[in-house]
């Protein structure tokens, strides 16, 4: 992702859940209380990259929110149940939750 003061590319090793083509990341912090820096970065610039064993795709970055963050939530925490008590460290902090959809590129000119 791009980094919102610095302009500069940044790297951040997060796990992930699949939702139907989609990676769903949260940004816990461990259950501190502050988010962490990497998501107010998608917020300011929705445009990322995901790479996976080698495989780049780039991706656009949705911050959940209602039923769509609920449905979300369900499915990180059934990957990673310590979300849940990142939750509860968290007291009044609501931890975000990111739909990161893979954009499809155009291609490019055919020739004959």
């Amino acid at each position: 992702m791009t980094g919102r003061k610095s302009g500069q590319s940044h790297t951040t090793p997060l796990l992930y859940a699949p939702d139907d083509g989609s990676f769903i990341v949260v940004g816990s912090n461990w259950g501190q209380t502050a988010h962490p820096q990497w998501t107010y970065n998608l917020i300011a610039d929705q445009r990322a990259t995901v790479a996976i064993k080698g495989v780049k795709t780039p991706v656009l970055a949705e911050l959940a929110e209602g039923a769509l963050r609920k449905r979300l939530w369900e499915l990180a925490t059934d990957s990673w149940p310590a979300y849940i008590t990142y939750a509860d460290r968290a007291y009044s902090r609501k931890i975000r939750v990111f739909r990161l959809n893979p954009v499809l590129l155009a291609p490019g000119p055919l020739t004959p």
